[in-house]
């Protein structure tokens, strides 16, 4: 585990810049939503590996909806784990990394 820190009034491509400074292997990004949207209270999850400079969004990886009704803060750490540790594993993010989700059981519904 690296460093923890806040960065006021950020935007995404911060990213790039804690890449570029730091030269950290993952970096996760936890950005709280806008007032006045319809989930405030949300939260949303920006991953990426090894971030730098001329990085876009489509190297990077995204949990959102972060919140009561939405993902569980329990379902998210576990998710930003799992993708962390894909992207450690493989060496990449973004398009080139889909998150794997275990597989669903459904019921079987009588006919």
């Amino acid at each position: 585990m690296g460093e923890i820190f806040a960065v006021r009034h950020c935007r995404v491509g911060i990213l790039n810049e804690i890449g570029e400074l730091l030269t950290p292997r993952v970096v996760v990004l936890l950005i709280g939503e806008r007032p006045g949207l319809a989930t405030a209270e949300s939260l949303s999850a920006y991953m990426a590996y090894q971030p730098k400079a001329t990085d876009t969004d489509a190297h990077r990886n995204l949990i959102s909806n972060i919140h009561t009704r939405g993902v569980s803060t329990e379902q998210a750490a576990e998710r930003i784990l799992n993708l962390a540790a894909s992207m450690t594993k493989t060496k990449t993010s973004g398009y080139q990394l889909r998150e794997e989700f275990p597989a669903v059981i459904r019921p079987e519904i009588p006919g």
